[in-house]
Order: C-alpha cells, then structure tokens, then sequence
C-alpha cells in the first residue's frame, strides 16, 4: 500500500500545483523551462543552496559510481559524457554517448544531441549534422520531413553559437529556415546577427518573428534594441527603440517619444538584473514628461522601486507625478502578496504572515475610488490577502482558522471553493467537501474526482476510492475519474480496466496533435544550450491545464503520464519508463513527470537515471521537500553521502520531517 499511496501523492501533487497557480503562488516567471542556476542569477542569489546541490550532483565520481553499480544505466552514461565534455575529455565523452544509445533508452534523441554538440565541439560539422539527424528520425518519426530538416540544423547552430562560431551558426539558422520557416527560428537568427554586427539583417529576421503585426509593426525594432541591450551597446539600443515607438505611436510629440524608448530601455535593462543603468533610464524616461506626466511611466518606475525595496522613493514618485501615495499603496500590497508566495513556497512562514498582515493593513486603509473598476480591483486584492493568510494558517496546522480565512476569500473569489474543500477534508468532513465542490463545478463528475484526490493527499484512499468510484459511474470516459480510482483502488479489475483506458485514449490522438506539441517544444528543449533562458519554450502542468480552455487535444497528451501511474500500479516497468518519457518528449517541462520517471528507475537500479531525474524535478520547481528527499537516497546509494546530506537539509528548510519519510516511499 505505501507504493499506492506514494503515486497517489505524486498524482495530488498535478493538482495542488495548479490550485497554487490559481493563487498565483507559483510565480510564472522565470518560465519554469529556466535553469534554477539562471533563477538565482536573475534574482541577485549567486549562491544559493540549491544551485549548491545540484552543482555537487553534476559531478564525474556520481556518475563513475552509479555505472559500477549497473553498467547498464544509460542516463548514467549520458550524464558522465555531458560533464566529460565540459572538461574538454571529448573523446571519452562520446564513448559513452555512443554506450548510452546502443542500449536504445527512450530518451535516445537526447543523447544524439549531445553527441552532437561533442562533434560540433571537435569541428567534425558534416558528423553532427548526421548525428543530430539520427536523433530526429529516431525520436520523431511523425514530424514532417521538412520540420525534421529544420530542427537538425536549428540544433547545429546552436551548437556553432555555443562554440563561439557566428558566420557559421548564422548559416545554419538560415537553413534551417529554409527547410521550415519558424518564427522562433527567426528569432535565434536576428539574435546572432546582432552578435555579428550585421544589424540591418538582423532587423529583416526580426521583422519575420511571430509577433509581425499591422497593429505591432515596431515590435522588430524592440527585439533589436532588446538584443543590442544584451550585447551592451546601449546607445544603439535606445536608437532601435526610438524607431519602434514612433511607428507603433505616430501621435506622440518628440518628448513623449524619447520618454517611452527610455522606458524600454529601463525594462530591458532591470530583465538583465542591470539595476542602477534600467534606474537611470527610468529616471531620464521621467524628465522627459511634463509634471504630471504620463501615468505608465510613473507607475513602470514605482513599480521597478518596489520589486527592489527602495520604498520610500517610489512613495516619493507617487506623490510627484501621480499626486498622491495611493498608487505606490496599490502596488505594494500586490508586492507584498508576491512576496509572501514565495516566503510560503520556501514555508518561510513567520515572513509570509508578516507580508500578508501588512498587505491586508494597507487595503483597510487604503483610500480608493468608488468607480466599479477600482472596487473590482480591491475585492480581488483583499481575496489574494484572505488566501494568502489562509495558506499560510494551513501550513502552520491552525486549520480551523485556515478555513475562516478560505472562506472570506470565498465571499470574493469562488474558485476558492477548493481550498475550503481541502480544509474541510483535513478536519474530516467530506460531505461539506463534496457540497462546496459541486456548487462551483461545471461538470458533477469533477466534484467527486477532486474529492477522491483530497482524500488521497489526507491518507484516506478507502474512501478517496468511493467518491472516484461515484465519479466513474456518473461519467465512464472521464480521464480523471479512471486515474483517481486506480490511483486509490487496490482492485486489480479497476487498475486494468484504467490502464486500457489510457492506452486507447493515446492512440486515439490525432498524429497532427503530436506534430503541434512537438513542434511548440523543440525549440524550447534545445534553447536550454542558449543564453537566453527566458526564451525557452516548455510546458508544465500548469501551461496543460491552461491548453485544456484553449486546445483540448493537445492537453490530453498528458494521458502518457496518466496511463504510466497505473502501469506502475500493474508493475510493467518498462512499459511505464516508456510512458513517462512519452510525456516528456512532448511535454518536456513536468516535474510531476520527472520525479515519477525517477522512482521507477530507482526500482530498476539505474541510478543514474533516477539522480537526473530528479534534479531535473528540482531545476524545474524547487520548492517540493519530497523531491530532495528522493535524491538524497539516491545520492546515498552511490555513495554519495555529504551531497545527499545537503539534499536532506534542503527538505527539512521546506518543512520536510523524518515521520514524513513513508509518504515519499
């Protein structure tokens, strides 16, 4: 049963991510596609103990062990080669790329890409092209020939950008659009002209972006400036702006011209983290207004002063230029709210309570306009602030209180129906759950699935079981229902019965919904190499749950990763490794994902493989305690024994105990 329960969270933990974006307590930026690395660059954190930890996990004696323990771990092999390669030990390196591919893992395409980026690096061009290409074919067959083509020579300039080679990434890029015209392909080239000083090239490339518009026909000229910016040539950078602003705006005097190019100059800047030149822009974007001059620029540089704690200037701001406090105010509650998401996610709590308090002291005192706009905005402020208490009261066990917090939320936000419902279950009434569900449910059987799921995070499958089983009778094809009571069901005719439900579910996916999410993901894989990690495409559960309003289809892809649950349940070890790499090849971004691939391959005793799993899951959403807990034993099994330490004490740091150690199992 501790194998049940184990999926049975892993399951739960899909949902809770979502309703944590429904707070808005999982920040959508950095995109989750960005390196935890990158993460702490972007925020002024050079060193934190995460980045820590996995820095340690990338090293040649994790791998060297966990291929004395099974030579067979091809990830292990993989990962070896990657850190062999940044030694500069290429050779050695695509021994055991070639080791890793000739025990055909599902992952395999992966490992021609890496492989190829080896042979990049020793000059060999005309090799990786063939190798990249062998990767494609192997891991996409379903792609159109043309797409296929366009990828392989996307993947070597990047290769060639890596190394330093623009002539000849550039070249690549341009074939690669040759072959498949991509607006993000276009992008990646605009960027290397930039590099490469051919600026009026690199503008024709930006004019073929994604973005080209009537109504936005000087969005090319942005992408130049923001490209120079990046290059540090600043001054050529605010002449790209100027000329995007006066064609998207051909109303604008000169002065209101210059100021908004400042502007997105100051933005551009603060992106790079390069605070004291985006201050000055902003404050050079001001002198160029009238006193009080217009209202987005004023409210840009507040809004820059708050996110780096120079409160007491951007209340100043806010009395020069919009004549009253009120402004920075209704900033700084929501700071203090974004604030207090991420003290909750570190359970940081005491910080968190302390952000929340203030936040809802402000609005109380805030003075705002009757108008029905400014009212609607205060309600869904004073909801963020219920939540946030609320969330935090959860977590710190005072449930009772917890659910009076839900509650006023609720009087303004109705999907907080589902965080009454959690709590209800905590406090052992789930009829009240189950009422508070199907009042803001659009179909009854979702009601009884996000119950069953409730009581599965609770340790309550018995009954998790009943209401899954009461949502599969009222509707027989629901994906979720059929997960739900597999997941809590210890029946083996209901496992088998969900486990032919999924399989036919993934062969009834239309080959043009494959195509579509293979093609929105390539690009984002691959920009991982790239420098600018904001540019990468994935998609995590929270970008599917949002497909599912927009592209039902293509969010059902996510069944992979349903029907490799239940195949662990039927223990088919293989058939579910290749499932939830399924998942990942087409949605490459799920954590959820990645730390279920890691158990299984944990029970394989490829080692290797789990650890890159799991730091995977970490890179991706560090602040899930079970995830360090899953990689310190793993780190243990190697013999790694100080670095799975560190791992144990990152979990502790979010609320991780040892009693807690049977519900990871």
């Amino acid at each position: 049963m501790k194998k049940k329960t184990a999926l049975s969270l892993a399951c739960l933990g899909v949902l809770s991510i979502g309703l944590l974006y429904r707070h808005h307590l999982i920040s959508t930026h950095p995109s989750p596609a960005q390196p935890v690395a990158e993460t702490a660059k972007n925020s002024g954190e050079q060193d934190n103990p995460v980045e820590r930890l996995l820095a340690r996990t990338q090293q040649t004696q994790v791998w060297e062990q966990a291929l004395k323990l099974n030579p067979k771990d091809a990830e292990a092999h993989h990962q070896l080669g990657l850190v062999l390669v940044a030694e500069n030990q290429v050779d050695q390196a695509i021994s055991h790329y070639q080791q890793a591919i000739a025990l055909n893992p599902p992952n395999v395409s992966r490992i021609y890409q890496s492989w190829g980026k080896a042979l990049v690096k020793q000059n060999k061009t005309e090799d990786a092209i063939s190798t990249f290409r062998q990767g494609i074919m192997k891991s996409y067959p379903e792609a159109p020939k043309g797409m296929q083509e366009a990828e392989v020579h996307f993947r070597l300039g990047l290769a060639l950008e890596t190394e330093g080679r623009l002539s000849e990434a550039i070249k690549a890029y341009r074939q690669a659009i040759t072959e498949k015209p991509d607006w993000k392909i276009y992008e990646y080239l605009g960027n290397a002209l930039v590099k490469h000083d051919q600026l009026d090239e690199a503008l024709t490339a930006f004019r073929h972006t994604w973005f080209k518009s009537k109504s936005n026909s000087g969005f090319s000229h942005r992408l130049l400036g923001d490209a120079l910016v990046r290059a540090n040539r600043v001054d050529e950078a605010l002449a790209a702006y100027r000329t995007g602003v006066k064609t998207d705006s051909q109303y604008l005097n000169h002065k209101e011209n210059e100021a908004y190019a400042y502007q997105k100059l100051a933005f551009s800047l603060n992106s790079l983290n390069r605070i004291e030149p985006a201050k000055s822009a902003f404050r050079k974007s001001l002198e160029l207004t009238d006193p009080i001059g217009p209202r987005p620029i004023a409210l840009g540089f507040i809004q820059f002063l708050v996110d780096h704690n120079q409160v007491e200037e951007a209340k100043a701001i806010s009395r020069q230029y919009l004549q009253s406090e009120g402004p920075f105010q209704k900033i700084y509650v929501k700071h203090l709210l974004e604030q207090a998401k991420k003290h909750i996610q570190a359970n940081q709590l005491a910080k968190a309570e302390s952000n929340c308090q203030q936040a809802k002291e402000l609005l109380t005192d805030l003075q705002v306009q009757s108008s029905p706009w400014h009212k609607e905005e205060q309600d869904r402020n004073l909801a963020n602030t219920w939540s946030c208490l609320g969330q935090v009261q959860f977590k710190k066990g005072q449930v009772k209180v917890a659910l009076t917090s839900f509650q006023q939320e609720y009087q303004l936000n109705k999907y907080a129906n589902r965080d009454i419902a959690k709590t209800l279950v905590k406090l052992q009434r789930p009829r009240e759950a189950l009422d508070i569900l199907r009042q803001n449910s659009n179909k009854e059987v979702h009601a009884y699935t996000q119950l069953g799921r409730l009581l599965l995070a609770n340790q309550q499958p018995t009954l998790a079981a009943q209401y899954c089983r009461q949502g599969l009778a009222i509707d027989a094809q629901n994906s979720a229902a059929h997960h739900c009571l597999a997941t809590a069901t210890d029946n083996p005719t209901d496992i088998t019965a969900a486990s032919q439900f999924f399989q036919q579910q993934s062969q009834a996916i239309p080959p043009q919904v494959i195509q579509a999410a293979y093609r929105a993901n390539r690009v984002g894989n691959d920009a991982m190499t790239y420098t600018i990690h904001k540019d990468a495409i994935g998609a995590n559960p929270i970008d599917v749950k949002r497909a599912q309003e927009i592209s039902p289809n293509l969010a059902d892809l996510y069944v992979y990763q349903s029907w490799g649950d239940v195949l662990v349940l039927q223990e088919k070890p293989k058939e579910t490794i290749e499932a939830y790499h399924q998942t990942l090849r087409l949605l490459p971004e799920t954590a959820p994902t990645h730390t279920s691939l890691g158990k299984v391959l944990m029970q394989q005793q490829q080692y290797g493989g789990a650890i890159a799993a799991y730091r995977r899951a970490i890179q991706l959403y560090p602040y899930e305690a079970q995830s360090y807990v899953n990689l310190s034993k793993a780190l243990q099994t190697v013999g790694q024994t100080e670095t799975a330490d560190l791992a144990l004490q990152q979990a502790v740091q979010l609320g991780w105990h040892e009693t807690d150690s049977v519900k990871g199992q």
